[in-house]
């Protein structure tokens, strides 16, 4: 009996965290300053809006919607469409809409993970140039998870590319490299697409499911990356966010849901 007391509190513990399920929304002003408008009151997601021209109005029956974003909810599918819409957008302004959870608990450190799944389902419903009369007329949707390091002051901004209108589908590259910010942290920003989970982005009008194992691309990144703190016993995650950006006269619409983060 006391050997079998002995090996069980010798197991190491499993630690299972996921990211939330929506339940509704709240907005974001356009300078982060400000929560307001939102589909209920219990809502634990938010719709970010960066760039914008002019700012959202309030949900009404779950549907926000101005010259230059849209965003409807469906509450029984839990399904949120997002419309990005540039034709009032300065050349070379980034229009920026994300979803991602009001508040959620951090994850456990990367260490103590043996897998971290990205899970997702995603439809491409539209995009239409209307002109190419700014230099940048491009956009795409994206993925992005926040991991940070609270004892380094660091953060990595892991983005994972779903579409890439007039943008090559090829590239993947660091847009942020050790940037100084003024509270004393620094971050970094890495680029990827699908292919490095040799997948395929998806088509427009139909749904794609996607159940992707990132474990060893953020362990990799974080391990090998010069000037970062190295140790993955540091790192855990932080958020994570999802939509679409655009530049120049064009729109993007897409659909998306079962949007979780699990790792254990």
């Amino acid at each position: 009996m006391a050997r079998l007391l002995l090996i069980f509190f010798m197991v190491s513990p499993v630690y299972s965290w996921t990211t939330p399920e929506p339940r509704g929304f709240w907005i974001v002003s356009e300078d982060a300053s400000t929560l307001y408008g939102a589909t209920d009151f219990h809502g634990n997601y938010k719709i970010g809006q960066w760039s914008i021209p002019e700012q959202l109005p309030a949900f009404e029956n779950n549907i926000t919607e101005n010259d230059h974003m849209r965003v409807i909810w469906d509450k029984e599918t839990k399904t949120t469409t997002l419309t990005l819409r540039g034709n009032e957008l300065p050349c070379n302004d980034e229009l920026d809409g994300y979803i991602s959870p009001l508040a959620m608990a951090y994850s456990n450190y990367l260490s103590e993970y043996k897998r971290i799944r990205l899970r997702v389902s995603i439809r491409r419903e539209d995009y239409v140039i209307n002109s190419f009369s700014c230099n940048t007329t491009q956009g795409g949707d994206i993925i992005g998870i926040i991991f940070f390091n609270e004892k380094s002051k660091q953060k990595l901004f892991y983005q994972l590319r779903f579409s890439n209108i007039q943008m090559n589908p090829n590239i993947k590259y660091w847009w942020r490299n050790e940037m100084q910010h003024p509270d004393g942290w620094v971050s970094w920003g890495y680029r990827d697409q699908l292919s490095t989970y040799n997948e395929f982005i998806p088509d427009v009008g139909v749904w794609e499911s996607y159940n992707l194992n990132i474990t060893r691309i953020i362990k990799n990144i974080i391990r090998n990356k010069a000037g970062m703190d190295n140790d993955l016993s540091r790192w855990k995650v932080r958020n994570m966010f999802y939509g679409s950006h655009i530049w120049g006269d064009m729109e993007i619409s897409t659909s998306w849901k079962n949007v979780r983060l699990h790792a254990k």
